[in-house]
């Protein structure tokens, strides 16, 4: 169906990590009421796959790197739920591209769009983060637009 309709498609097989879903369900077909905005990040040049991992669980509110929920992320995403309702923020790792690819990617952002990621820019300072090491680079492949629950 993609194929059919689009002049590129890529797929990967992910592995999802619910960050937080504050989002208001929607019936089958129906658009979010904030438009979904995703981000593709790619490893920095240089590290592994290991690293990559470890700092991509980190920024999403795993402070040990671990993939796993703990007591300490389930306390972060309780305080980032404060400023976020009705937002939702999941977190992508690429296992394998299923098609054929036109750049690298390493992982992505699923997101119902808020201010602050209009104004994000084109790097991540992980400084600002949760204590992860410099570990991704943003390519300039940003893509916003309606979210739609298909299943």
């Amino acid at each position: 169906v993609l194929s059919g309709n689009s002049g590129h498609v890529q797929g990967w097989r992910i592995h999802q990590t619910p960050i937080y879903d504050w989002s208001e369900p929607v019936p089958l077909g129906q658009p979010y009421a904030l438009p979904q905005y995703i981000c593709m990040v790619e490893r920095i040049d240089g590290t592994t796959a290991e690293h990559f991992n470890r700092n991509w669980y980190m920024h999403g509110g795993r402070r040990d790197g671990q993939e796993a929920e703990s007591e300490d992320s389930r306390a972060v995403h309780a305080e980032w739920a404060k400023n976020h309702k009705g937002l939702r923020y999941l977190q992508n790792r690429v296992i394998e591209a299923v098609t054929p690819t036109s750049w690298v990617v390493n992982g992505y952002t699923e997101l119902l769009e808020y201010e602050h990621w209009r104004s994000a820019g084109e790097r991540y300072d992980a400084k600002a983060g949760m204590g992860e090491e410099h570990f991704m680079k943003w390519p300039p492949r940003l893509l916003q637009g309606p979210g739609y629950r298909v299943m």
